[in-house]
């Protein structure tokens, strides 16, 4: 018989101290398998989340002062968009073109702050592709005059398919400007993860902004593997025209376009234009950060977790390598060798310590389904933005895993290597003269 075998035989001899053992491994790595599985979710989500805010995983703006330092961001298609994104390597899913609005909703004697966002109806996949209408019709929207409104929006407004809203908002050049719109249609945003918006024609929102007509003030690509987003950024920039100004890409990873928006507002000498090309990987740097620390801490407790299951492992050890002394005198005494004896204990303590590894990981991913399954209520809600539809969603890092796993494996075996050099060095005729 092999010593693996032999091992595996012995762990089932001492079921009540194995299962205690084996027991301790995996709620050690079942807390910090469940740790990865929700940071991991949460990374997804938000990165979905941000990317619908955003129109996209790569995104443009264009910074600017008017004669009064006020700051504007307007582009147009004269800056060669489309073309850049031709030169791009990577597949490109579809690009869109946005106008974002910090708009005020009116409809009789109720009000609401909102964003409203101007999109091109014909050509924005990124909002239709996945909209679900309650009411009214797509084509109802190519009205220069229509907005769509979400569920939520219009039973607080009190504001029906059909009827007239009033959209309020500051122009580029700090005028406050109004315009009536129909209601066409209503979407269902009961699966929203992120605060609701309205949408009004392109055209539209840059009358309502008193921007130049076929102006937009955010550029979006969205590309068909979201592991692109970093090279594909720095390979956009690159294709883009020589004369535009555009912002060091490398000199600012990871900070969001909220700063660099202050940092050009604040700089009185720059006037601009001034080109922003980022992606959601600078928008969720810091955010990324904070949960890599939260990993860090998980491991860093399964650590000492696993230093004081160790302990008890190696006093556990040394108890069964006093109980079997007899069990080994046999064993050397039908020829097996001293380190096969030694391999023996410290494969009992590996196979222990990784099918409570495999058993902790099991658990912690049937609570992650289970918990994913639970709502967590409305996309209106405090969690939203790490919510996909109302629900947590999990993604178990599979490095994380087998990181996780080895570590346990390898601190098992050392906890088991002394008590496992000494029943090698056992004499066979001393060890049967051991009663236990």
């Amino acid at each position: 018989m092999s010593v693996a075998k032999i091992a595996l035989r012995n762990l089932s001899r001492q079921k009540r101290r194995t299962f205690l053992l084996g027991g301790a491994i995996a709620f050690g790595v079942m807390a910090a398998t469940l740790v990865n599985g929700f940071t991991g979710g949460l990374v997804v989500n938000i990165e979905a989340n941000v990317s619908k805010m955003v129109a996209g995983h790569i995104f443009m703006a264009s910074l600017a002062k008017d004669s009064h330092k006020r700051t504007i961001m307007t582009m147009d298609d004269s800056l060669g968009l489309e073309t850049a994104v031709r030169a791009l390597k990577f597949p490109v899913a579809f690009t869109q073109r946005r106008i974002q609005i910090n708009a005020g909703l009116v409809f009789e004697t109720n009000s609401m702050g909102r964003e409203v966002d101007g999109v091109d109806w014909k050509n924005d996949h990124f909002l239709l592709d996945g909209l679900k209408l309650n009411s009214g019709r797509l084509e109802d929207l190519a009205d220069p005059r229509a907005v769509l409104m979400s569920q939520k929006q219009a039973d607080k407004l009190g504001i029906r398919l059909g009827e007239q809203l009033f959209i309020q908002a500051q122009t580029i050049h700090g005028q406050q400007n109004f315009d009536a719109f129909l209601v066409k249609a209503i979407y269902d945003d009961s699966g929203s993860s992120v605060t609701s918006n309205a949408y009004i024609g392109l055209g539209a929102a840059a009358q309502l902004l008193d921007m130049k007509p076929g102006s937009f003030n955010l550029f979006g690509i969205t590309l068909s593997r979201f592991g692109d987003i970093d090279p594909a950024t720095d390979a956009f920039i690159a294709a883009l025209p020589s004369n535009l100004r555009v912002l060091d890409h490398t000199k600012n990873r990871g900070k969001s376009f909220s700063d660099l928006y202050a940092a050009f507002k604040k700089d009185r000498q720059d006037v601009g234009p001034l080109t922003i090309v980022m992606n959601v990987n600078d928008e969720l740097a810091g955010i990324k950060g904070q949960i890599l620390a939260v990993n860090s801490l998980a491991l860093l407790v399964l650590v000492i977790l696993l230093a004081v299951v160790m302990v008890g492992l190696t006093n556990t050890y040394r108890i069964i390598v006093f109980e079997r002394s007899r069990e080994i005198g046999t064993l050397r005494a039908m020829g097996m060798q001293r380190v096969q004896v030694q391999s023996l204990f410290v494969l009992e303590a590996v196979f222990l310590s990784v099918g409570g590894a495999l058993v902790g990981v099991g658990a912690a991913s049937l609570i992650l389904t289970g918990i994913s399954i639970v709502s967590f209520g409305h996309p209106d809600s405090a969690l939203a933005f790490i919510l996909s539809g109302g629900h947590l969603s999990w993604r178990l890092d599979l490095v994380t895993v087998v990181l996780t796993t080895g570590l346990v494996a390898g601190m098992t075996w050392l906890a088991a290597l002394f008590p496992a050099r000494r029943a090698g060095k056992l004499d066979p005729a001393v060890a049967w003269r051991t009663s236990a």
